[in-house]
């Protein structure tokens, strides 16, 4: 007689293989039981009303872990058949006084399986066939995760929803989850033509995402972000690093300097973050020698003529806040270094006090 394997599928009277005997919480377990026959229960162009009832029955969950897990399940099953049904479930429920914020998942999941379908249909649905921004940017990032280069194209043809919605940067964040090297590339090669407020959103998704993200490692983010074309209008750059710096609160000495390195003699880079990066990184769980170990790490990476010539930037535009810092700072290979770039600005504006920074160098 044929041994089979016990395990492989219910239907072939194994045990239940959707995982459903691993999952403790009962109402996870009962639906992950039923997926196989959710799954089979589909006919063209015909809404699947098993799927859409068990879509209503998730949300009537009163814990809201729980009905947001359960119900982006069963998103996970929804085809572009079951979409305008699932709709009018949220649309009845919401006349119950029932409003969801799981909607948005919805639309989502809508924009990946039928986003032009899904445009048309919410054109119908809404006065003057305006589909609300909310929705529209939730199809937008649907739709960016499976085909940006086509929703891309479709903002391009309708520009005033795009920009009434914020539609290509909704694109874009979609992109990023999927592929954040690819869309990063494409924020790069596009900067000149998206127009400041999206420029500064997709560049600050972007460095988030590729740091957040298991392709790509923080020092390769940092140099995306440091290979920007300079830009004073927007600051995009300055403004995606000080968006996302607080993530990297708990690196160890040396990814720290790594990661700074990469980024810390760009223009845009201000005093006040090397101060807080280098607090973050000196005070962390990991960090065990205070300021003096992170500068001297910071040493085999920053360059010193680098140091050196930022520090003369930086104290041009606020020489007692470097003096402070200077002050108090231990010494090390960097401290010296931004010594001689303070030095450089105080002998044209106080030789004495460069003098007298000059005689610390000496000690």
């Amino acid at each position: 007689m044929e041994k089979t394997n016990s395990r492989a599928h219910p239907r072939n009277g194994g045990r239940d293989a959707s995982g459903a005997e691993f999952v403790t919480d009962p109402a996870t377990a009962r639906l992950l039981a039923t997926f196989d026959e959710l799954a089979s229960r589909t006919s063209t162009d015909q809404p699947n009303k098993k799927l859409v009832e068990a879509c209503r029955g998730a949300l009537m969950d009163n814990d809201s872990a729980r009905r947001s897990r359960n119900f982006g399940l069963l998103l996970e099953v929804a085809r572009a058949e079951d979409a305008p049904a699932i709709h009018k479930m949220f649309a009845d429920l919401n006349e119950e006084g029932r409003a969801f914020d799981e909607y948005k998942n919805f639309a989502m999941r809508w924009g990946m399986v039928d986003p032009i379908g899904a445009m048309k249909f919410l054109q119908t649905q809404h006065k003057n066939c305006i589909i609300p921004r909310a929705d529209l940017k939730a199809l937008a990032f649907g739709w960016g995760k499976v085909d940006p280069d086509a929703a891309l194209k479709w903002m391009d043809g309708n520009s005033a929803e795009a920009e009434r919605s914020g539609g290509r940067t909704a694109v874009v964040d979609g992109w990023l989850k999927t592929d954040p090297v690819s869309a990063a590339g494409w924020i790069t090669a596009n900067a000149g033509k998206l127009d400041p407020n999206t420029y500064v959103e997709c560049v600050r998704m972007a460095f988030s995402g590729q740091i957040f993200a298991g392709s790509t490692d923080l020092a390769s983010a940092a140099s995306w972000l440091s290979a920007l074309p300079d830009d004073e209008i927007s600051n995009a750059a300055q403004h995606a690093w000080g968006n996302v710096q607080w993530a990297l609160k708990q690196l160890p000495y040396e990814k720290s300097a790594d990661l700074w390195a990469k980024v810390g003699s760009e223009p845009w880079m201000g005093f006040g973050q090397f101060v807080e990066f280098s607090a973050f990184s000196s005070n962390n769980n990991v960090a065990n020698g205070g300021l003096g170990d992170f500068l001297d790490a910071l040493g085999k990476t920053w360059p010193e003529d680098k140091i050196t010539a930022q520090f003369e930037r930086w104290s041009t535009s606020d020489p007692e806040e470097a003096m402070e810092w200077l002050g108090e700072a231990p010494s090390t290979p960097v401290t010296k270094a931004a010594i001689r770039g303070l030095v450089k600005t105080l002998e044209q504006t106080d030789p004495a006090a460069a003098a007298n920074w000059n005689a610390k160098l000496a000690e």
